[in-house]
């Protein structure tokens, strides 16, 4: 279990955005995204801190963002995933929720989208989805 900002030990979690993301593209309707800061104590944050505890044993996928053709580091993407971690505000993090409304066609259904950020470089964002049968109609 992560320790809270608060406590100042181990790595501690000091942000957490959650979003409902429903899929926006080919066509659909582009509904709004709406997040929520999670506080950082109570049942809420201790289920997040234990998913994201166990999500580099059961989510092992990494993502890499190659340069550019001209070598440049640069990935529309990327460039939103930093600027969160730069700000870590509930607007900044709402941009990667669009990104991945209008991203995510309708086989995939609803998605959760968890932002997790802590200290000394242990950043996380994992995306969770919950199975096909529990999703929003198609």
């Amino acid at each position: 279990m992560w320790p809270t900002a608060q406590q100042g030990n181990g790595l501690p979690i000091q942000q957490i955005h959650t979003f409902l993301v429903r899929p926006g593209k080919g066509g659909r309707e582009k509904l709004e995204v709406n997040g929520t800061d999670v506080p950082l104590s109570g049942s809420m944050f201790n289920l997040l801190a234990g998913i994201y505890d166990r999500s580099d044993e059961e989510c092992n996928i990494h993502i890499n963002f190659r340069p550019s053709a001209d070598g440049k580091q640069q990935n529309d993407c990327r460039d939103l995933l930093t600027g969160y971690l730069s700000g870590r505000t509930l607007d900044t993090a709402k941009l990667l929720a669009e990104r991945l409304r209008d991203t995510t066609d309708g086989r995939s259904g609803l998605g959760l989208l968890l932002l997790l950020a802590g200290m000394e470089g242990r950043v996380g964002v994992r995306l969770f989805r919950p199975p096909l049968r529990s999703s929003a109609p198609r």
